[in-house]
């Protein structure tokens, strides 16, 4: 009896760390998501807002600049940028994650 015992909380044990594991998992689509649709959309958006062609002419004025205060300026500037695209994602991710929330909620 008491090994039946401990073979139930041995897979009770392992079963409660796949369902942590499946939650964290979960938690993790709306993030996921926010971010391929920024990779998907990022370059055909940026090239209609002319942002790919400012970017290329940003790399040339990089590459053929000999001022190093010019290309710290050009690094922080890209810098600033990669931030203002992981913070968009972020706040993307949040909102999917609440209103997913919201819909598991109205299910229940």
């Amino acid at each position: 009896m008491i090994a039946e015992l401990r073979a139930v909380e041995e897979r009770t044990q392992g079963a409660l760390k796949l369902s942590h594991a499946m939650r964290a998992a979960a938690a993790m689509v709306p993030f996921a998501a926010a971010l391929a649709m920024v990779m998907v959309f990022l370059v055909p958006l940026s090239e209609i807002l002319g942002v790919g062609p400012v970017t290329r002419w940003i790399w040339i004025e990089f590459s053929t600049t000999e001022s190093i205060g010019t290309r710290v300026l050009i690094i922080v500037t890209m810098a600033a940028m990669t931030v203002g695209v992981v913070w968009a994602v972020y706040r993307l991710g949040l909102a999917l994650t609440r209103r997913y929330q919201r819909l598991i909620e109205d299910e229940r």
